[in-house]
């Protein structure tokens, strides 16, 4: 793949608001080789506290098929042939399922969606470990985790009939979508009286951005179309009607360091080809044991935001 259309964003997505100044450039990407050194370039809504990408790949074939071939993020597959990757999607299914009971209520018989559920790897272990009842939707879910309602196509509200829910989950996807404002206004909708919405996005006001900039291991250009800072979210109720909001530190990845992340990408490894992946991966486990223990302790543990949602 050498190249994909690109179209213009000149407005906040929330806001409406013109887009500032140019804050960074990269030609660099992991979500396909980029011989055609493609530039994607970000600008910030100073209103609304975020950046924006500012010349998004046009949805079509491209995009269409990185999502299918990866199945949302084809790492976390609880049925991979490979036990090295089924121990890794245990583990992360684990610390999600932590995180979540840290910051909201998660209880037998409770109706939970999963938005972006790629093969329902945690929709799966909410079902078993909890006795939830759990839904899960995302462009092309492979329906690999008995117990678990799919619901393939874009998200949106109409996808489910009547359907109501007491918890909804996104973890990393806000990030990615390009109506923003119409996502968490329906994932609002769809929430039963008293329900939650728990978002797990990337921090922009984090130290690792600002240190590394084009190269920040979670800015995934052209994918991350939006990246968010606390203060947005604190926001929040004035947009959307939640009746309150709470923001976290504590994203399921916090044992991931962003630093070697960052210093992996810096290196410009092909991670697009086989072995720029190979070579990537396994500079970055030789890195993260030392670096994740190192960033907590310094405080620098705050590249990813969870947010908590409630309707009245």
């Amino acid at each position: 793949m050498n190249a994909v259309p690109l179209e213009a964003v000149e407005q906040c997505y929330f806001c409406r608001s013109p887009l500032g100044p140019e804050v960074l450039r990269t030609a660099y990407t992991d979500l396909w080789p980029n011989p055609a050194g493609q530039v994607f370039t970000y600008r910030p809504c100073e209103p609304c506290r975020l950046v924006v990408l500012a010349d998004r790949p046009v949805y079509g074939p491209a995009l269409e098929e990185f999502s299918a071939r990866q199945g949302g993020c084809a790492a976390f597959d609880g049925a991979s042939p490979s036990w090295v990757v089924r121990a890794l999607t245990r583990g992360l299914q684990a610390r999600k399922l932590a995180v979540l009971r840290r910051v909201t209520r998660v209880e037998p018989g409770m109706r939970v969606l999963e938005v972006g559920c790629g093969r329902g790897a945690f929709a799966g272990y909410l079902a078993r470990r909890v006795g939830c009842e759990v839904h899960g939707n995302d462009l092309h879910p492979l329906p690999a985790s008995p117990g678990v309602t799919y619901h393939a196509g874009p998200f949106a509200p109409g996808l489910f009939g009547e359907t109501r829910f007491d918890l909804i989950v996104a973890h990393h996807v806000v990030e990615h979508v390009y109506d923003p404002l119409a996502f968490i206004a329906g994932a609002h909708a769809l929430l039963a009286p008293g329900g939650v919405l728990v978002l797990e996005t990337v921090n922009k006001d984090c130290a690792t951005f600002r240190w590394f900039g084009q190269d920040w291991g979670l800015l995934c250009a052209p994918r991350h179309t939006v990246l968010y800072s606390a203060a947005f979210f604190e926001d929040l109720p004035a947009r959307v009607p939640f009746a309150g909001v709470e923001v976290f530190f504590d994203g399921y990845a916090r044992a991931v360091s962003p630093l070697a992340q960052s210093l992996v990408h810096r290196l410009r490894l092909p991670l697009g080809t086989g072995v720029g992946k190979a070579l990537a991966f396994a500079l970055f486990a030789l890195l993260n044991p030392w670096l994740a223990p190192l960033e907590l302790g310094l405080g620098l543990g705050r590249a990813v935001i969870t947010v908590v949602a409630r309707r009245a």
